[in-house]
């Protein structure tokens, strides 16, 4: 199949899950013979051909579907369906915003396809499996929507594409720089620029001014909604230039990974990936530093076969009322030795060129028949990855938000053997956790948004 075509498929694939998921008791969808119908209202409904029913909701399509009502029957295609489904929900600039949003995904995800040449690489590594995830949310409407770019920044600076990046480094005098961090901390954004710049701004510092890495793409953003130009009228920014390494986008785009690198960088972008825009949050960011302290803190750094990946610092640039600007916050986030390691939403996710995914490959080297070396990876995945995170919540009130793209998977011969856990602003404490931690931690808060109770 062309890209075209295959970007049809999956993009309805994942729209079609995601609304059967949502609302399919609510509409009164009936599946049965390999068909699903989906009533609009008015005696009016839709049939959706069945490639595969799964009980996990992960149905695969023919692609055949018909419009029908009690007067006619007539075959649509994705579009068609969208646009009903879209109208049958709401009206006006609310459907007309989906619809763009939607076809937004569709073109990226042909784009992508095109451009990775109809295959996937048939080894991976880390970084391979960071850039190789290729079809993106099973579970969304528009999976692949990159809205605020143009299209050649998207295939510029997106981890599909491969391409390298550059930082981008500014000083800042100490008033208009904000930093928190953990003062355990063993890396600092002095070490990253060493690693990227050398000496050439060692003047700088001595003239009490901080330095900071920018994503390119955001530095351009920044000049140009001219959020920091009085600053840099008066000096209290300078720009240094670009940095001498070649970094890569990480799955989630903006997150950057340089191998060698003393840590990984994550920046806020005006960028708006599915439903949100890619600006880190103060009380996000500070989520990261909590977590650093309470674990080492309570020896749980690594529990089981589980290993979390440290944020234990970030940095910005103020506003004129002392507050760091959100478009401008850099998050230092640990770098690991990744020697076989794998992002486990690329593990799983289906080769669109092959029809099956990577962890069907490796479960086929396992000495075993299919079935028995799946059940037997499976029972590894729940002791390896499963019951350590859920230790770590019902023992230390430790939450943290588990989903395939914040999950590495080490492998050793084929079988999971270690986690390690990242982007700790989607993490929190129990009740019971706070009232425990919050009196040797106090930058544990509410205000942080991520105490929950018992019922939450």
């Amino acid at each position: 199949m062309s890209p075209k075509t295959i970007s049809q498929q999956y993009s309805m694939k994942a729209f079609l899950n995601s609304y059967l998921r949502d609302y399919a008791e609510e509409r009164g969808v009936v599946i049965g013979n390999n068909i699903i119908e989906l009533p609009l209202g008015d005696a009016e409904f839709l049939k959706i051909e069945l490639e595969k029913f799964s009980l996990l909701g992960s149905h695969k399509y023919t692609g055949r579907i018909w419009f029908c009502s009690s007067e006619k029957e007539r075959a649509i295609g994705f579009k068609e369906l969208v646009i009903l489904l879209a109208n049958s929900h709401a009206s006006g600039c609310v459907v007309d915003l989906f619809m763009a949003n939607v076809q937004n995904s569709l073109e990226n995800l042909e784009s992508i396809l095109c451009k990775r040449n109809c295959s996937v690489d048939p080894e991976i590594n880390y970084l391979k499996s960071e850039q190789n995830l290729l079809l993106g949310h099973p579970f969304h409407p528009y999976p692949k929507c990159k809205k605020g770019m143009e299209k050649a920044d998207v295939e510029k600076y997106s981890p599909e594409f491969r391409k390298s990046i550059h930082l981008f480094w500014i000083a800042c005098v100490n008033g208009t720089y904000i930093l928190d961090s953990d003062e355990t901390c063993d890396v600092s954004f002095e070490d990253i620029a060493f690693f990227d710049i050398g000496d050439e701004s060692s003047h700088i510092k001595k003239e009490n001014y901080r330095l900071l890495p920018m994503h390119p793409w955001q530095w351009c953003r920044l000049r140009s909604k001219k959020l920091i130009e009085n600053k840099i009228k008066n000096k209290e920014i300078i720009e240094l230039g670009y940095g001498k390494n070649e970094w890569h986008a990480l799955s989630s785009l903006r997150t950057l990974y340089c191998d060698g690198a003393p840590a990984q960088l994550k920046f806020s972008m005006d960028v708006t990936l599915t439903n949100s825009i890619r600006h880190l949050q103060q009380k996000e960011v500070v989520r990261g530093i909590q977590i650093s302290k309470v674990l080492r803190d309570i020896a749980k750094d690594s529990v089981g076969d589980l290993e979390v990946m440290f944020e234990p610092s970030f940095a910005g640039i103020s506003n004129t009322e002392g507050m760091v600007i959100p478009e401008t916050i850099v998050q230092v986030r640990q770098n690991l030795d990744w020697k076989n390691s794998f992002l486990l939403a690329t593990v799983v996710e289906e080769n669109p060129f092959k029809g099956f995914s990577y962890l069907k490959e490796i479960i086929s080297t396992l000495d075993e028949n299919y079935e028995i070396a799946a059940k037997k990876w499976f029972g590894e995945f729940l002791s390896v990855v499963a019951k350590p995170l859920l230790t770590l919540a019902s023992e230390e009130g430790v939450l943290l938000g588990a989903h395939m793209q914040n999950i590495i998977v080490q492998l050793s011969s084929s079988l999971p053997v270690k986690t390690i856990y990242r982007d700790c602003q989607g993490s929190g404490f129990s009740k019971r956790a706070y009232e425990k931690l919050t009196l040797k931690h106090p930058h544990i808060s509410p205000k942080n948004g991520n105490i929950l109770s018992d019922e939450d």
